[in-house]
């Protein structure tokens, strides 16, 4: 899920409340030193400077999962996000009183009760998310231990024995023409090329970060780790599409327009198949990885990676590319699977865990979040201040 900060805009500007990073950096080493004694600075989402001569010795300190608060005078306090429900600002005599839960920790006299009660509703919001995130966690780590426990005693498959997974060796036109890219990148072909329009250099470039991602998955997360299974086109399209979901989400929250965002990844998918029909089938199913309604609640990847996984199965199961997931669910194919592999005590975390234990996580791969990073900023420079529309 996103990082607390996100969660603030980034231009909002209040007295004594800073936002990373936006948070002075002598005014943090004296919190630290003050009330939170060993915390990295760089953990440090918000801090709120509660000294009247401004060195934030009193105060608070927040990170994506804890919370340091020290008022004048007072003993510090620290409490985990984990076990709080919800912050409250009431107003005293004195100052301005946080509650935790109901109950009074600490009382600010610096910040205005405006700026504490916006950023306190804010929280709330990232608390609201990391809760239902943890929930998910600890619902997948559940399924995880039970999936192991019965792992012995699942004798039925709906190819062999424990294969969760088919191979194919014969699907892998789409794949082996990406992966002939690749000597174009080693002799020097890299990101940023500079062709004479602007409509040209966003499909070339989203093209290239496009091609370049796979080449670097597939060689470290699926040739590496030996994944068979995954080297094939039907896995191939879904990384594709996953690299895009990506790409889409990151533009999204640039604020760039969806539907120049749309034009901007269809041509170059265009590029990438060779084939504008299927291009314009893929950029459906991208778009459907963010009208599900736990992307709409969170915003972020956690559930744009469940799906990802989920659609890699299905369509090794089908040996088809589905349009939607909920398509598949009712389908012949995957009722057969699920009885002869789970039979009626059918469990879909069950199968989720053990989907995600195969297939390797490279959503934040360093390598493609840096290219990714720097694309994005090159896209949203043109779409937003060029007001490029049209290719």
């Amino acid at each position: 899920m996103k990082n607390l900060s996100e969660y603030f805009d980034p231009f909002i500007k209040m007295d004594k409340i800073y936002i990373k990073p936006n948070i002075p950096q002598k005014k943090l080493i004296n919190a630290i030193n003050s009330y939170a004694n060993g915390v990295n600075p760089d953990e440090i989402e918000i801090l709120i400077d509660d000294n009247v001569f401004g060195s934030a010795k009193n105060g608070a300190v927040i990170s994506n999962a804890e919370l340091y608060v020290k008022a004048s005078f007072e003993e510090a306090t620290k409490a985990k996000l984990s076990q709080i429900q919800f912050f409250e600002i009431k107003s005293s005599w004195a100052g301005n009183d946080l509650y935790i839960n109901n109950k009074k920790v600490a009382e600010f006299v610096q910040a205005s009760k405006k700026d504490l009660i916006e950023t306190f509703r804010i929280i709330n919001l990232y608390l609201k998310d990391y809760h239902k995130s943890e929930q998910l966690d600890q619902n997948l780590s559940f399924a995880d231990k039970k999936f192991q426990q019965n792992t012995t005693q699942q004798t039925h498959s709906f190819q062999k024995a424990n294969s969760l997974f088919k191979t194919y060796h014969d699907d892998r036109a789409i794949t082996n023409a990406l992966l002939q890219t690749d000597h174009l990148f080693i002799k020097g072909l890299d990101l940023f090329i500079n062709p004479s329009t602007q409509s040209e250099k966003l499909r070339m470039n989203t093209r290239t970060f496009i091609e370049k991602s796979f080449v670097h998955i597939y060689k470290n997360y699926l040739e590496k780790q030996n994944k068979i299974e995954l080297m094939n086109d039907g896995a191939t399209l879904e990384i594709v599409q996953y690299i895009c979901v990506i790409l889409r989400l990151e533009l999204l929250r640039k604020n760039c327009n969806v539907e120049n965002v749309d034009v901007v990844i269809l041509e170059a998918l265009k590029e990438v198949y060779k084939d504008e029909e299927f291009a314009n089938f893929s950029l459906c199913i991208i778009q459907n990885y963010m009208e599900c309604e736990e992307y709409q609640f969170n915003n972020d990847l956690k559930e744009m990676f469940i799906t990802f996984i989920f659609r890699m199965f299905f369509t090794n199961l089908f040996q088809d590319v589905a349009y939607t997931l909920e398509e598949v669910y009712e389908r012949e194919e995957f009722i057969q699977f699920y009885t002869a592999r789970y039979g009626e005590n059918f469990d879909i975390k069950i199968l989720l865990a053990e989907i995600r234990a195969y297939i390797p996580d490279f959503t934040f791969d360093t390598k493609i979040r840096t290219d990714l990073k720097y694309l994005c900023d090159e896209i949203a420079d043109i779409l937003l201040y060029s007001n490029a529309r049209n290719f």
